[in-house]
């Protein structure tokens, strides 16, 4: 129990709304706080949002792949397999 008050106060942890590995269960923005912008940017999870970007630019990339390598196999396989 000592070595996790001291692993608290190393990570500045310990507030009601984060969990001893750094996770923050709920958002709150403290009353006197609750206005500026700097609170709301400290509250977005920018992991979250890059892994979005990246999950956005995969799909987009795939489907201009796929746009371009259909046509191509179309082709090849109506062209190269007999139908019995």
């Amino acid at each position: 129990m000592k070595y996790i008050k001291e692993f608290e106060k190393k990570m500045n942890l310990g507030s009601d709304n984060q969990l001893a590995n750094g996770h923050v269960e709920q958002a709150s923005i403290p009353k006197e706080n609750e206005g500026s912008v700097q609170t709301y940017v400290q509250l977005l999870k920018p992991e979250r949002f890059y892994m979005f970007l990246e999950i956005l630019i995969y799909c987009i990339v795939g489907h201009f792949i796929g746009y371009l390598i259909a046509p191509i196999l179309k082709n090849y396989f109506y062209n190269n397999l007999e139908w019995y």
